[in-house]
């Protein structure tokens, strides 16, 4: 009996306490169970979280695709509404064993007041700010509600502009028309992305909403909230870095803080913490210390501190942060031009081979991990070592940052201005003083991190485009006065000053482009943005003569692929002056300025469906012309940022990836021609030399071939070499004069061959424009076979070919070389990889080349 009722007690007991595992409340999943609405409706609907009002109204089918044809005109009624986020949680504040519970939001956009059960914890005004909140002391047993009051951007913004008693000059790009507030361009009164008002390469869509993460996080009563690292000197034998680390305690408090390094001496700080927030600075010495290096110069050799912060063995709270060790050092000096102007890191030269970046979606609550990592992939295997992330977008997320830092990419950051003077109603530069130190606090661990810059062609406008002149003219020297103080405030007063407490290590520059501080652009100091290739109509040879120290700007449109257009608009649209084609092209006169260019370098004489595959040309060209200038005026000038890199919605526009992740033309030329060593044609035109660059560590022994031919495969001569190539200079080639003597130019070309420690690269050129060869009639073979990845084609022809270009429309494939030039009886491979399946690939493989402009083959 005694034992059955042991086993009964048991029993029971087991029942009992999974019953209690079973009445235990999961901790709130704030990405979950969210509605919104219209303030001004009844019914509300499932909310996707990150995200945004205008996904989440397509994905209830409620508006049609923002993206498709001219659909972008018909949700413009958006943002003039207030909408409402809200989601319902059950919680027990038993859940808490003793902790409290903190609401962290990394991102509302943009006029936004937070409720939870009622009360007002949060109220902001920043899309680009993020916030950690104590909500426990309201939290309620059972069922608690946290609601978002998100105001009308338009309206939230106007309220400001109408506080101006001046007119303050803001670029075109503003779309105000498109708005319906015509004759307000508002876009510079609000903290959000200036690229959402329309741009000349994106669309006009405000959107709303919470574009960041939110997490509901339990925490000790006292707790680490953030760690930043200033690493104050560094050489061979070691490193001094100060950890700022910033702590939170309900009272005052005695308690230990432990930091450790893998390969350090741990250090442990007594500490009294006051109630509230603190911030406490350690210096730690680092021995033997391990660089982070820009990718080709050495590894991105990365740090882990961790902290630790005790009260006794029942309260212990840690946290981790990984930083790079690094000097960076922005070089301007004087010299018989003007001034330099290049980036050193860990005292070495680099010659900055990158471009600009937009963001990945105008919709950014959109973007994927994947869609990033996809990005700077393409980046890296495009050969480039830099990005700027432009000014007119938004702060990117830390996953983006820490890519950079794996893949040894350096990131020129500006902060959120572009192409507008800036207001100075109440408040204004307090929200942006909090808007720089949150970035800048949250982002400074980053190595790959190598300067901040104030904004984008503002003080450029100011003072080239004729906005001061204008002022002056139209509202006296008085305003032109107050609106060029403000500028000063902000961007040489109030940003630097925030970077001196919180980032004083890393350089700042107060505008791209500029020769120094609030001093107008000039070709021999500073940054330099060249247009007049596109804008001004210029041939792409322009670019031979037009270069500064550092290229932070240039760049030629294209037409996406056929492939691609189809995704967004219909095939009836196929034309440059229909609806759907127009409102994806938001360059003034960019159509105008495309067909100029064809009929100087090819012809506009042709069908629709062959601007994209001649446009693609064109970009590429110009790409090809604008780098190998810049490369082969080294170490004058010492970077080229070709702009764009992606686009952020479908666009015909300057990108060398399109939206959905399509390589342009100008991918492929980019990428050659940004090889760490590459070699280019001086000239072509007599005396034909070439130079041989070496952006590589290491010197160089690079051995090349020179083959004379025509377009059937016929030798004239050859030039085999092997030169010695240092890193810090070109080496000039200079031939016979002879070279081309009794050859017709329209029918020859030269083969160029060279190895490095990379292997064996490869070149044609021709020495007249592509719509000025005598190129024979397009006939080849080719063969496709099945691969693991998709498919390997092989093609073949018995003539020169001009820039063969294969696609599988509709299909989404990729290739690992394409837009090929090929010579006589050589079979050429491109790697194809898709998962489309292999009969539909066969039956879907298309053709292009310069030759004869041929579809359909």
């Amino acid at each position: 009996m005694g034992r059955y009722f042991f086993i009964v007690i048991i029993f029971t007991t087991i029942v009992l306490s999974t019953g209690c595992k079973k009445q235990q409340h999961s901790w709130p999943d704030m990405h979950s169970g969210w509605v919104f609405k219209n303030e001004q409706d009844s019914a509300w609907h499932s909310a996707t979280v990150p995200g945004s009002v205008q996904s989440d109204l397509r994905a209830h089918q409620l508006i049609d695709p923002p993206f498709y044809r001219d659909n972008e005109k018909n949700i413009q009624w958006i943002d003039k509404k207030n909408w409402i986020y809200k989601k319902e949680f059950t919680f027990h504040r038993d859940q808490l064993y003793g902790e409290q519970g903190w609401l962290t939001f990394k991102g509302l956009d943009t006029y936004a007041k937070v409720y939870l059960n009622d009360t007002l914890i949060w109220a902001t005004e920043n899309m680009f700010v993020g916030k950690s909140i104590r909500v426990d002391p309201l939290l309620k047993n059972g069922k608690n509600i946290l609601k978002i009051f998100f105001e009308s951007p338009v309206k939230a913004t106007l309220r400001y502009y109408n506080r101006l008693n001046y007119n303050l000059p803001v670029s075109a790009n503003d779309n105000d028309t498109l708005g319906g507030i015509p004759g307000k361009r508002i876009s510079v009164f609000a903290r959000k992305a200036p690229v959402q008002f329309g741009w000349d390469f994106a669309p006009r869509i405000l959107t709303t909403g919470i574009w960041r993460s939110v997490h509901f996080e339990k925490r000790p009563e006292a707790h680490i909230q953030q760690i930043s690292v200033d690493q104050k000197s560094l050489n061979a034998d070691s490193a001094i870095v100060d950890f700022n680390v910033k702590l939170y305690s309900v009272g005052p408090l005695k308690s230990a803080l432990k930091l450790k390094i893998k390969g350090e001496v741990d250090r442990t700080y007594p500490l009294e913490l006051p109630a509230g927030v603190s911030e406490h600075r350690f210096t730690m010495k680092i021995d033997d210390p391990e660089l982070w290096w820009p990718r080709g110069y050495g590894d991105q050799h990365m740090y882990t501190v961790e902290a630790k912060l005790s009260r006794d063995k029942n309260h212990d709270d840690e946290l981790s942060a990984r930083f790079g060790l690094r000097s960076v050092e922005l070089v301007q000096e004087p010299d018989s031009a003007g001034a330099s102007f290049y980036f050193k890191i860990n005292d070495t030269p680099v010659f900055a081979r990158g471009a600009n970046m937009v963001p990945l979606n105008i919709l950014p609550a959109d973007v994927t991990q994947t869609a990033i990592r996809d990005l700077l992939e393409k980046v890296v295997e495009a050969n480039m070592n830099m990005v700027r992330v432009w000014g007119g977008g938004i702060y990117q997320r830390n996953y983006f940052y820490e890519l950079c830092d794996s893949l040894g990419l350096l990131v020129w950051q500006d902060f959120m201005f572009a192409c507008s003077m800036v207001p100075d109603y109440p408040g204004y530069f307090e929200n942006v003083k909090h808007e720089v130190k949150y970035n800048v606090t949250r982002l400074k661990n980053h190595p790959s991190i190598v300067a901040w810059c104030g904004n984008n062609e503002v003080i450029s406008a100011w003072n080239n485009w004729g906005w001061e002149k204008r002022v002056v003219r139209n509202q006296g020297r008085r305003v032109a006065d107050k609106i060029y103080q403000s500028y000063d405030t902000l961007f040489h007063s109030i940003i630097p000053n925030v970077l001196s407490q919180h980032d004083p290590y890393r350089p700042y520059w107060s505008s791209s482009p500029q020769s120094a501080p609030g001093v107008p652009k000039s070709d021999t100091s500073g940054d330099r943005h060249y247009w007049m290739v596109w804008w001004g109509k210029a041939p792409f040879e322009s670019y031979q003569t037009n270069y500064g120290r550092f290229m932070s700007e240039y760049g030629f449109q294209s037409i996406p692929s056929l492939s691609s257009l189809g995704l967004f608009m219909r095939e009836a649209d196929f034309s440059l002056r229909s609806p759907g084609f127009s409102n994806h092209q938001k360059s003034t006169g960019g159509n105008d300025r495309l067909m100029h260019y064809l009929d100087r370098y090819y012809t506009s004489e042709t069908s629709f469906n062959n601007y994209p595959f001649l446009t693609q040309l064109l970009q590429a060209r110009a790409m090809e012309t604008a780098i190998s200038t810049h490369r082969k005026k080294k170490p004058y000038c010492m970077g080229s940022l070709m702009w764009q890199l992606n686009d952020c919605w479908p666009a015909v526009s300057w990108s060398m990836v399109d939206f959905y992740g399509k390589k342009k033309a100008a991918y492929y030329a980019i990428k050659k021609a940004f090889n760490p060593v590459s070699i280019f044609a001086d000239t072509l035109t007599q005396p034909f030399r070439l130079t041989i660059v070496n952006d590589d560590p290491d010197t160089e022994e690079v051995r090349y071939k020179l083959t004379v031919m025509d377009f059937y495969g016929k030798v004239f001569q050859k030039y085999t070499d092997e030169v010695e190539v240092s890193c810090d200079s070109n080496l000039v080639v200079n031939f016979d004069p002879e070279l081309f003597k009794g050859f017709d130019p329209r029918e020859m070309l030269l083969y160029l061959e060279f190895k490095d420690d990379g292997g064996w690269h490869e070149s044609v050129l021709t020495l007249v424009d592509d719509n000025m060869l005598k190129l024979p009639r397009s006939q080849f073979a080719y063969e496709l076979s099945e691969d693991n990845d998709g498919a390997i084609l092989e093609v073949t022809s018995p003539v020169f070919i001009r820039s063969m270009f294969v696609n599988f429309m509709p299909y989404d494939v990729s290739f690992s070389s394409n837009f090929v030039d090929m010579l006589p009886d050589r079979t050429y491979e491109f790697k194809v990889s898709t998962k489309v399946d292999f009969k539909r690939l066969e039956s879907s493989i298309r053709f292009k080349n310069v030759n004869g402009i041929i579809d359909d083959i």
